[in-house]
């Protein structure tokens, strides 16, 4: 998850693709297999290669274009017409023999869909009921690491998204987090 993914954020946009890529290297030179699954649907041009692409499902200028929704709106509108086309990712994954692989889950940007929505978790939800064991990396633009209020901010952030997917697949302690 990238804390802040549009256009103005091009170091952290950088960043982002440049840890998928060096993970990818890292992963093939140890014998690992990864593959990269791209649940943005802004993601129109990727420097990678997918194994699994949303935009054969849906995209976000199309959703923008049809609906006459702004970005935050279609991005929202995009992962619940994601969540209701959960049978797309999975026969996706199932047929694209991937099942000895790390796959690397490239989400959206939007905090919303990590703090006020339920339908990015209810997509990890269903992917922990299948067998998939999930985990949060969370990318901050350095500029939120350079006050205090914002640093806590990102790191609230943060934890609200990786609380999203633990709460969703059981592999945290069921009450180390009320104490928070």
């Amino acid at each position: 998850m990238n804390a802040n993914h549009d256009d103005t954020s091009t170091v952290t946009h950088t960043w982002y693709y440049h840890v998928i890529l060096v993970c990818m290297t890292d992963c093939a030179g140890i014998g690992r297999k990864v593959a990269v699954v791209n649940l943005d649907p802004a993601n129109d041009t990727l420097p990678y290669t997918c194994s699994v692409d949303i935009s054969e499902l849906i995209t976000l200028s199309d959703v923008m274009d049809l609906l006459h929704l702004g970005p935050n709106g279609g991005l929202v509108y995009c992962m619940e017409y994601l969540e209701r086309n959960i049978d797309w990712l999975q026969g996706r994954l199932l047929s694209s023999d991937l099942n000895d692989h790390y796959l690397l889950f490239d989400c959206p940007g939007q905090v919303e869909l990590y703090t006020h929505n339920n339908c990015v978790r209810r997509v990890f939800s269903r992917l922990s009921r299948d067998g998939y064991r999930l985990a949060v990396v969370h990318l901050a633009d350095a500029h939120y690491c350079t006050e205090p209020s914002k640093f806590v901010s990102v790191l609230l952030t943060s934890l609200t998204a990786m609380l999203q997917v633990i709460n969703t697949t059981g592999d945290a302690d069921s009450g180390w987090y009320k104490f928070l």
